[in-house]
């Protein structure tokens, strides 16, 4: 016979079954799926997790609108393929980079602190959010974005918001949220966004922008 050795042993999981499982292989599994843009799995707990970057413009392709349904049903998609003890049993979102060295492995060492960070009940601290873009800045100066900017972290009082952050994700909006949302601007600011506006929306970036292009017009 022969000895095939995939990935390296130093990477490999063990679950508390004796099972082994190369990290690699299971995530080139779920990053083969078009909504999936990444994936890092570790074991935690005797299971395994990971976290997830969705695929932007695939998701906006099929309809921003039910994102978080679209990625749920990604993953379970995804995990047909693996044996069961290889499937994730648990996962968390992220729109940021995964860590990576210079030569694109996974910093896996850092996996459990981001998986932590990503949690949906976490803040990160206003310290910890990125500088706004210069294009961001003008964005958010001009009227009447301004003042639906404002709104926004009103009416999210216990969320850190950025442009960055994504309303289905980070602000767990979902179908009956985003009506409410919609019509909520439209009265205070008599902007109508059509479900045309907001199908692309993925982050408050693109909300903001729809806000803009609606005025407008």
């Amino acid at each position: 016979g022969y000895l095939h050795l995939v990935g390296r042993m130093k990477e490999m999981i063990v679950l508390p079954d004796g099972k082994n499982i190369a990290p690699e292989t299971v995530e080139a599994v779920y990053r083969a799926h078009p909504l999936i843009a990444d994936v890092a799995i570790f074991e935690q707990a005797g299971v395994l997790c990971g976290l997830i970057v969705p695929d932007d413009a695939a998701i906006r392709a099929r309809g921003a609108l039910q994102a978080r349904t679209l990625l749920r049903d990604a993953v379970a998609e995804a995990g047909k393929a693996l044996p069961a003890y290889r499937q994730l049993r648990e996962y968390r979102l992220v729109r940021t980079v995964l860590p990576r060295t210079r030569l694109g492995k996974l910093k896996r060492h850092l996996l459990p602190a981001r998986y932590r960070a990503a949690a949906p009940d976490r803040q990160p601290a206003v310290a910890d959010q990125p500088p706004l873009s210069e294009a961001d800045r003008a964005l958010l100066a001009g009227a009447p974005v301004a003042d639906v900017w404002a709104w926004l972290q009103a009416r999210f009082p216990d969320r850190a918001l950025s442009p960055d952050l994504s309303p289905q994700f980070d602000l767990e909006i979902d179908s009956l949220g985003w009506t409410t949302l919609t019509l909520e601007i439209e009265e205070r600011f008599q902007i109508r966004l059509s479900e045309a506006d907001i199908a692309g929306v993925l982050s408050l970036r693109d909300l903001l922008c729809a806000v803009r292009d609606a005025a407008a017009r």
